[in-house]
């Protein structure tokens, strides 16, 4: 893949600091760095096509396509947005159609939020896409390989979650920078 560096060494030729080096997981951080390059540049293609929707709107549109209704708070939490801007996209979703509100019959400051019919329709048509697509491009692998991958992914994403949880908030480039730096030593 074209601009992919390979990260299982230092500069040096030498492991990592903190013991030998592991071959699968030089792999697999090699894996994770190819892999958000490629959302990043999908994201940024989206934006330049002018697409309505962002990954945060189909983040959101995906909750509440698994759920009737939800409130706002939920909504960021389930999609993980940030609570700030949700108030925001659910105005830009409603004023596509895609979303309505409606205050709670007992509480009139809750709001609930779920997907319109045109919304439904929209969030159908675009998984089935993305399933065709993953489809096709995974046709040639067995089941147990994309079982073990989907573990992989979660187990990353808990590495993830852990490391937040062990330091101080860092922005994600400086995250990324950490996890992948190249045998040059640039990010």
């Amino acid at each position: 893949m074209p601009g992919a560096t390979r990260v299982d060494e230092l500069p040096n030729g030498s492991p990592p600091e903190g013991g030998e080096r592991n071959p699968g997981l030089d792999q697999l951080r090699h894996a994770v760095h190819v892999f958000s390059a490629a959302e990043r540049r999908l994201r940024g293609r989206y934006q330049r096509r002018g697409e309505s929707l962002s990954h945060g709107h189909l983040r959101a549109l995906f909750v509440l396509i698994a759920e009737d209704e939800v409130t706002a708070g939920r909504l960021a939490r389930d999609a993980e947005l940030n609570p700030a801007s949700v108030t925001a996209m659910v105005d830009q979703l409603e004023a596509q159609g895609l979303v309505q509100r409606r205050r709670d019959d007992h509480d009139r400051r809750v709001c609930w939020i779920s997907l319109t019919e045109q919304g439904r329709s929209e969030v159908a048509e675009k998984e089935t896409r993305w399933r065709q697509r993953l489809a096709e491009a995974f046709a040639d692998m067995p089941d147990h390989d994309l079982e073990t991958a989907s573990r992989v992914l979660e187990r990353l994403a808990l590495v993830f979650d852990m490391q937040e949880q062990e330091a101080a908030p860092q922005p994600e480039s400086a995250f990324e920078s950490e996890l992948f730096r190249s045998p040059t030593g640039e990010a």
